[in-house]
């Protein structure tokens, strides 16, 4: 499961830091720069730095190819940046200073830790079907590609997901509370959306209360 947006205040452009860098030659470029790359520390996921993995930098040359600026004005933008104290340097990583200021980080880190769950119940389900291979091996790739496809499912229906306005709203606990009841009655959590989604839930002020009333309450949807 990946972040699929970040807060970000909507009269960021007014601060003293931004207006500085739009009085600077090229400075539109580098205030666009830097929300790009707001958005690029979200996409990592790392704690603010601005990383491939979490072991691998970006290096001003990868960012320059990866956000499609000119490697002239990333290198003059992010000199910018460190002067003013926006991001810092550290062990090799580019870092967002006061990450927790554009990110809820609790909600990031329960994001990673839903990932690594997720890693594990996978790796899990691998080893068991090659504990198969060692009795019954004209099965086995059957069931190691019943289990691919599977997996290529569950990620692309939390794909999904990730990018709807009830489920950005709300927490991985919740998440899961949601997911079990419909795997309880026979349904998922997909399905649950799709239904609400229909119903123009816009203005919904508590997703999750408002998706367990449609599962207790609504037979119609399943």
């Amino acid at each position: 499961m990946d972040v699929s947006w970040i807060k970000i205040y909507i009269d960021w452009y007014d601060s003293r830091k931004i207006k500085y860098l739009r009085n600077l030659p090229k400075g539109n470029e580098y205030a666009l720069l830097w929300v790009m790359v707001l958005s690029l520390a979200g996409k990592s996921n790392n704690g603010g730095k601005l990383s491939i993995t979490d072991s691998l930098p970006y290096t001003l040359e990868d960012l320059s190819n990866e956000l499609c600026f000119k490697p002239q004005i990333v290198k003059q933008g992010f000199n910018e940046f460190l002067k003013l104290g926006m991001v810092i340097q550290e062990d090799g990583f580019y870092t967002i200073t006061n990450w927790e200021e554009y990110q809820n980080a609790d909600k990031m880190a329960e994001i990673r830790e839903y990932n690594r769950q997720k890693q594990r119940e996978s790796r899990a389900r691998r080893k068991n079907v090659n504990d198969m291979s060692m009795t019954d091996t004209p099965k086995i790739n059957d069931c190691q590609d019943t289990e691919k496809e599977k997996e290529k499912e569950l990620d692309k229906e939390y794909d999904d997901l990730l990018n709807n306005k009830l489920i950005n709203r709300l927490t991985v606990d919740e998440m899961q509370i949601l997911d079990s009841r419909c795997q309880a009655i026979g349904t998922n959590l997909k399905q649950l959306i799709r239904y609400a989604e229909a119903k123009k839930p816009d203005g919904v002020e508590r997703p999750f209360k408002y998706l367990m009333g449609i599962l207790t309450k609504d037979d119609g949807w399943h």
